[in-house]
């Protein structure tokens, strides 16, 4: 999962505000990120149909240790 985050955070747009550039789209096994410019998708192990803001995500990802368990709760936060 690590591997498909970092490379779609590639396309993550650094300096721009909009939200559909700062977050990934993780949908049907894929997830993608589009910084205005270009977009990148990678398969990812996830049966998950969630936007998480890019940075936080894959921050979060990045300090876990051992096997990565992730649900939504009833509110949609992950």
């Amino acid at each position: 999962m690590l591997d498909s985050l970092r490379f779609v955070q590639a396309a993550v747009a650094k300096k721009d505000y909009v939200p559909a550039l700062k977050h990934f789209r993780i949908e049907n096994g894929r997830v993608t990120s589009y910084n205005g410019v270009i977009a990148l998708s990678a398969p990812i192990a996830l049966n998950l149909n969630v936007t998480p803001r890019a940075d936080q995500f894959a921050k979060a990802i990045a300090t876990c240790d051992g096997e990565i368990a992730l649900s939504v709760t009833p509110s949609g936060r992950i």
